[in-house]
C-alpha cells in the first residue's frame, strides 16, 4: 500500500516540482536545464528503480512466460535459439486478438496485486 502511495505522489507532483525548479532557477539566475537534469533525473531514476524492484508485470510479459505458448513453438521449431523463439513470440503477440491480449493483461494485474499484497 505504501509503495503505491509513493508512486502516486511522485506521478502527481512531478509537474509541480518541475515548475518549482524553474521558478528557483529564474529567481537565483541558475541554469534551469542543469537543475532539472540533476533533481528530476534523480526522481526518474528512483521511479525506474521502484518499478524494477517491484517486478511489475504487463500483459506481454505474462504472454512471454506462458509455458503452453513456449511448448507449442518449440514443438513446431525444435532447433531455434532463444532469440529466434522470442522473435516468434513477439510476432504472435502483435497478431493476437485484442480480447486475448486483454486476458493476459488481466492476469498481469492479478499477479501484480498478489505480489503487492505479499510485500505489504
Amino acid at each position: 500500500m505504501t509503495k503505491n502511495i509513493t508512486t502516486l505522489i511522485l506521478k502527481q507532483n512531478y509537474p509541480i516540482l518541475e515548475n518549482l525548479i524553474e521558478m528557483i532557477a529564474k529567481d537565483h539566475n541558475l541554469n534551469v536545464d542543469e537543475l532539472k537534469k540533476t533533481y528530476l533525473g534523480e526522481l526518474k531514476e528512483y521511479k525506474k528503480k521502484r518499478s524494477r524492484a517491484k517486478g511489475i508485470l504487463n500483459g506481454y510479459s505474462v504472454f512471454l512466460a506462458d509455458k503452453e505458448i513456449d511448448q507449442q513453438i518449440r514443438k513446431e521449431n525444435t532447433n531455434l535459439s532463444f532469440g529466434e523463439i522470442s522473435q516468434i513470440k513477439g510476432k504472435m503477440w502483435k497478431e493476437l486478438p485484442d480480447e486475448e491480449k486483454e486476458n493476459y493483461r488481466n492476469k498481469a494485474k492479478e499477479l501484480n496485486t498478489e505480489k503487492s499484497d505479499k510485500n505489504d
